[in-house]
């Protein structure tokens, strides 16, 4: 669909009014009398029939004369009316048309109104969903960069969990191999103890009561080594037994801690995860909000170009017009048709004295230096630049400023340099010369400029 610009509604304007222009030009053109003469014709519902006159038996009397003309203003009277008539109808046909096409002209404002409001609610609808799909974007990275951790962290969970399992039998295996080593020499060491102090006691016993002292040491040698081994079986059986226990209590503390250790590292790892993730959507949405932010500025500032482009043209068309007034009243000043020099005052006898012409380079040395002085002490804005104003204003020689009498051009202009005189100045400008001063008002021309 064709959308209407700004400029469009100027075109809009433009045609109105020279459809106006014509329908005006047809209703003059319809006034002017282009019919022919008509043989016979209808006027106020009458209808003149012509009628053949014999004019033999009428001849030259007065009497034929008065009806012949009688026919004729009656003829034309009609002729008259009909033209009358026609021309009416021809106006009102041709206010239905200009009528017809003021309504056609509205009709086509109306609508390039309706698509223009229909085009920023259509780019509105698109800033909106772009947001919403920005954000849904950001939602769905930062979710699935949550999911990815979770799964790294319980797979390096699972890992070590099998680490620790190995690691454990690994010790369980180690410590079973150490306890049947530590009770086979428990075992081997009772033995020989048991062994040592039989032989002992039976050598003793056997030189003390010869052979039943022997026998009877052996018997007894033989049961309290039953009894040794046995002892020293559980002794071995007791401490093996203590030794596991606490072997078992070492591990299950161990292992406890490198749990507990193993939840605090990866609860943390999950957090920072977690900010991470966060941090990341925070940073995708705000690059998002950038960019439909960036999205809205351009369109925002495509429309104000285009409303800028025709202020421009409007300004231009303005600034032609008075920049042709301010040259032709600048010419009129410039050429000695303003007013006089001066004005003599009444001297003895009576008599005037007139002052010389305006001397137009010292005008325009003055100007120059009056330029200078304002600059930097009159204010506005860009739109400014460029235009002149012609002020009108009394002063003394010493360039103290007493009346402003009228400014010509643009308004902002006349303000602003009205403004700086009153204000910034205190109401003094450089001295006047004398060559162009005139007490009854002096016309200067300013052109603004903001630095």
């Amino acid at each position: 669909m064709n959308r209407l610009t700004p400029g469009s509604y100027t075109f809009a304007f433009i045609l109105a009014f020279l459809l106006h222009i014509l329908i005006f030009l047809c209703i003059v053109i319809a006034s002017l009398d282009w019919t022919k003469p008509q043989k016979t014709g209808a006027a106020g519902g009458e209808i003149i029939n012509a009628q053949m006159i014999d004019l033999s038996t009428i001849g030259a009397s007065s009497t034929g004369r008065e009806f012949i003309e009688e026919q004729n203003r009656a003829k034309a009277e009609a002729e008259k009316r009909e033209k009358q008539q026609q021309t009416e109808e021809k106006i009102r046909k041709a206010r239905e048309e200009a009528e017809r096409q003021k309504k056609i002209a509205e009709e086509k404002i109306r609508i390039a109104k309706q698509e223009e409001e229909k085009r920023q609610q259509e780019a509105m609808e698109a800033k909106r969903k772009a947001e919403e799909e920005a954000k849904r974007l950001a939602e769905e990275e930062a979710k699935r960069r949550a999911e990815e951790e979770a799964r790294r962290l319980a797979e390096e969970e699972a890992k070590r969990k099998a680490e620790e399992e190995a690691r454990r039998l690994a010790e369980e295996e180690a410590k079973r191999r150490a306890e049947e080593e530590a009770k086979r020499l428990a075992e081997e060491k009772a033995r020989k103890q048991a062994e040592l102090d039989a032989k002992r006691k039976a050598e003793e016993e056997a030189k003390r009561k010869a052979e039943e002292a022997r026998k009877k040491a052996e018997e007894e040698a033989k049961r309290k080594a039953e009894e040794a081994r046995k002892k020293a079986e559980e002794e071995a059986k007791r401490k093996a037994e203590e030794a596991r226990k606490k072997a078992e209590e070492e591990a299950k503390r161990k292992a406890e801690e490198a749990r507990k250790k193993a939840e605090e590292e990866a609860k943390r790892k999950a957090e920072e995860a977690r900010k991470k993730a966060e941090e990341e959507a925070k940073r995708k949405a705000e690059e998002a909000r950038k960019k439909a932010e960036e999205a809205k500025r351009k369109a925002e500032a495509e429309a104000k170009k285009k409303a800028e482009e025709a202020r421009r043209k409007a300004e231009a068309e303005a600034k032609k017009k008075i920049d042709k007034e301010l040259d032709d009243f600048l010419n009129s000043q410039l050429n000695g048709s303003g007013k006089s020099n001066n004005t003599g005052r009444n001297s003895g006898s009576g008599g005037t004295q007139s002052g010389s012409s305006v001397n137009n380079g010292d005008r325009l040395s003055y100007q120059s230096k009056l330029q200078s002085y304002l600059a930097g002490k009159i204010t506005g804005n860009p739109s400014m630049n460029g235009k002149t104003v012609v002020l009108t204003f009394k002063a003394n020689r010493n360039g103290l400023v007493y009346q402003i009498i009228g400014c010509k051009g643009d308004a902002d202009v006349c303000t602003a340099l009205q403004r700086a005189i009153t204000r910034a100045c205190n109401n003094r400008i450089p001295p006047i010369p004398g060559s162009i001063y005139q007490e009854d008002g002096i016309s200067l021309s300013y052109t603004f400029s903001s630095k």
